[in-house]
């Protein structure tokens, strides 16, 4: 019963008739021949092995059965001949501490470490059934949506890593594993550098040097004391043009719009991360994916997991869903600006307004009584009043003289407040972010038409609310801002009452390190009926800690009210 693979078992990521293939043995394994399940039934008899799996340049993979908590898993050998051999034996156990430092759903997890009675050094981690991205590809049943949505997984594993100071430096579809439910799991941290540590375990030489050279950033090649997060972002570049096109960008590569005709667009996205340059790269992984993300769906940003609808195929599926390759995908392109839609419903508000001025009479009731008529949505009378009773909400600039003097004047008061604005144009209409895309000077303003969609705060750490009024008031007269970011600010949750001005077009909010996000918050940001993204710190997981119990009802609450929004640490 040992000796019967599982046919979705990790031993399934080598394609059928390439098991004939010589494998490479660049640490000279020569004669090492892996141990047998009963061998290491002997030697580790805290597991059940039940068959082996594969064996590659670091030694051998086999599955097998933790007894003490009756879960499978995968475990990982270094050979005698490696273990004696201290770079090796140093980075085999860097891997596992970097694997112990990321407990996230899209990074595979370590159980165990030690060492067997025959001198082999192990760990155990998380087994998972299924496929990796490589051959998943290769099989040409994905859409690019459904790649482009692995690929979001795969920045929010990153993207974890990175803050926790851990840059994987092999970022590759063979080392992506796809579990049977879709999930991606970034594996192989084998070659992972944890910055700050100390430089005795920055290994150098050969051992640094390996890599998948058609993912491997430059720096990483001929700079390695210099390699950091952003040798992942290249990779991942990579990993999008070969996505997008089924092969990898190689000299003067062509861009995806032209090889492929997909949106071009994504030429840009692909060319900034794949600059020699690392300072002209993407600065982080979150910026790359919020660009991705709207273009996989420009009105609701695609979430990184799918759906049960909508979940990704995977070897040994019945009914795998008919899909064209992703070479002939033409991804949804982003739609003209949101000033023309809240054109559209201020005539419409206005018309509301005045038959509610009609029905109800000129009282004070009168706007929270059309809420309630027409939204559904009834004042909390816990609460402070309103901001939006005092401040009425200005019209639209709707001719294009004013929607240009609309913006201007948006950008001057968030410059006036120490915040930075991102804005797009005819000629350059894909929204960027981050370093040079962060505009903090009226000076640096296009001559040309253009439109705020991001506004920022987060390098503003005395912005309070009155601020925020003064900001929402412009904004809601330019009806373009999607996406807001109030980190590290004084904002608090009275202060969220003045963001339903902005309820049409805003889909984007980080709160992270505010008050804002409390009791008091969550009528507010359940009237922002687009947001579709909403940032806050993370709820301490402890119970012995903290009691976390009034924060999950609050989330829980909140998601009732919006069944789109994902609420997200990154």
């Amino acid at each position: 019963m040992k000796s019967e693979k599982d046919p979705h078992s990790l031993a399934a990521l080598t394609p059928p008739g390439e098991h004939q293939s010589p494998i490479a043995d660049p640490f000279d394994l020569g004669a090492f021949n892996p141990p047998s399940i009963e061998e290491l039934d002997q030697q580790i008899p805290a597991y059940e092995f039940l068959e082996f799996i594969d064996r590659g340049g670091m030694g051998a993979v086999y599955r097998a059965r933790q007894r003490s908590l009756n879960r499978v898993v995968a475990i990982k050998l270094l050979p005698v001949s490696l273990r004696n051999r201290r770079v090796f034996a140093e980075r085999f156990g860097r891997e596992a501490r970097a694997l112990a430092l990321l407990n996230h759903p899209n990074i595979v997890s370590v159980y165990d470490s030690g060492e067997a009675s025959g001198g082999c050094l192990y760990y155990a981690m998380e087994y998972v059934k299924g496929t990796n991205l490589r051959r998943f590809m290769k099989e040409g049943r994905a859409t690019a949506k459904q790649l482009l949505n692995i690929a979001m997984q795969v920045c929010e594993a990153l993207q974890f890593a990175h803050s926790r100071g851990v840059v994987h430096r092999d970022v590759k579809p063979a080392n992506i594993l796809i579990d049977e439910n879709g999930r991606a799991k970034v594996a192989d941290f084998g070659l992972a550098k944890v910055i700050g540590a100390p430089p005795q375990h920055l290994l150098t030489g050969a051992s640094d040097a390996l890599g998948t050279p058609d993912y491997m950033a430059p720096e990483a090649v001929t700079r390695d004391y210099e390699v950091d997060h952003r040798a992942d972002i290249y990779s991942l570049g990579v990993m999008l043009y070969e996505m997008l096109t089924n092969h990898v960008p190689k000299g003067a590569w062509e861009p995806p719009s032209r090889a492929v005709g997909v949106d071009e667009r994504f030429d840009e996205v692909v060319s900034r991360a794949l600059q020699v340059d690392p300072k002209r790269r993407y600065q982080s992984v979150g910026d790359l994916s919020t660009v991705v993300r709207q273009l996989i769906d420009p009105i609701t940003g695609a979430a990184p997991n799918p759906s049960p609808l909508e979940r990704t195929p995977v070897p040994g599926d019945p009914d795998p869903p008919a899909s064209p390759s992703a070479t002939t995908v033409h991804l949804r392109k982003k739609p003209r600006g949101p000033w023309w839609r809240n054109l559209s419903w201020g005539f419409s508000t206005l018309s509301l307004l005045a038959l509610g001025y009609f029905i109800f009479g000129d009282s004070s009731g009168v706007m929270e009584r059309a809420r309630t008529y027409f939204f559904g949505m009834t004042p909390s009378k816990e609460m402070a009043p309103s901001p939006s009773a005092t401040h009425p909400p200005p019209q639209t600039a709707t001719a294009p003289s004013e929607r240009r003097e609309a913006q201007a004047a948006l950008a001057r008061t968030v410059f006036a407040r120490g915040g930075t604005i991102n804005y797009v144009t005819e000629g350059a209409p894909l929204q960027m972010m981050g370093g040079e895309y962060e505009i903090r000077s009226e000076v640096d303003l296009p001559k040309e038409d253009f439109e705020i969609w991001r506004i920022s705060f987060h390098q503003a750490p005395a912005f309070r609310d009155q601020d925020l009024a003064v900001v929402v008031d412009a904004a809601a007269i330019a009806g373009s801002v999607q996406n807001l970011n109030l980190a590290s600010t004084k904002i608090t949750s009275t202060g969220l009452g003045y963001l339903s001005r902005l309820a049409e077009s805003l889909t984007s909010l980080n709160l992270k390190d505010t008050q804002g996000f409390n009791e008091g918050a969550v009528e507010s940001l359940a009237a922002l009926r687009n947001l579709r993204l909403l940032r806050i710190n993370a709820v301490v997981s402890d119970p012995n800690i903290i009691d976390v119990g009034p924060e999950l009802r609050l989330i829980n609450q909140l998601q009732n009210a919006l069944p789109d929004l994902k609420i997200s640490e990154y």
